[in-house]
């Protein structure tokens, strides 16, 4: 399976309601639309998203599978299926995902976890260099781990920056 990390795009300092509620800024939405438009050039063909539960994941998210070819399975018309996942709350534990994903029937091929930082980071160094690490991890960066059949450990394949991906259709 290919699990793809992807730190939310840039959003609003504050928010009425808290932490969780900070939406994507209008810069965040456009830039943001311009990275999943270089990562679609990938041609990932992403099964399933999920997300943080804070607005500007969610966000995030949906520019995502608005952006992305859904898998070749997919009913003419849909889009990638998104999918709230408090494992990816802002200090959670996206190590928990995987636990999830490892107890179902059906693992997808690819997925997207949109979430944040440090935990993304974490958790990507703990999946591919077996400790915890900090990486530099842009808002709307995105990694890609090839993960083992036991979805306990995996191989970094890339990690670009936003303004790496968004050079891949504006060079």
């Amino acid at each position: 399976m290919k699990l793809y990390l992807c730190r939310h795009a840039a959003a609003k300092e504050f928010a009425l309601g808290g932490d969780s509620q900070r939406a994507l800024t209008a810069e965040g939405k456009k830039d943001f639309t311009r990275v999943a438009a270089g990562l679609a050039t990938m041609n990932p063909r992403i099964d399933i998203i999920f997300t943080s539960p804070c607005v500007r994941t969610e966000q995030t998210a949906e520019i995502l599978a608005a952006t992305l070819e859904p898998p070749a399975d997919a009913a003419p018309g849909h889009t990638i299926p998104i999918f709230v996942a408090v494992e990816l709350a802002c200090g959670g534990s996206p190590e928990l995902l995987l636990k999830r994903l490892k107890s179902q029937k059906h693992q997808p091929q690819a997925m997207i976890a949109v979430g944040h930082e440090p935990d993304l980071s974490g958790f990507l160094g703990q999946l591919c260099f077996n400790k915890p690490g900090r990486v530099r991890f842009k808002k709307g960066a995105v990694a890609c781990v090839d993960m083992d059949a036991t979805l306990t450990h995996g191989e970094l394949l890339f990690l670009m920056q936003p303004k790496q991906l968004m050079a891949l259709v504006n060079p």
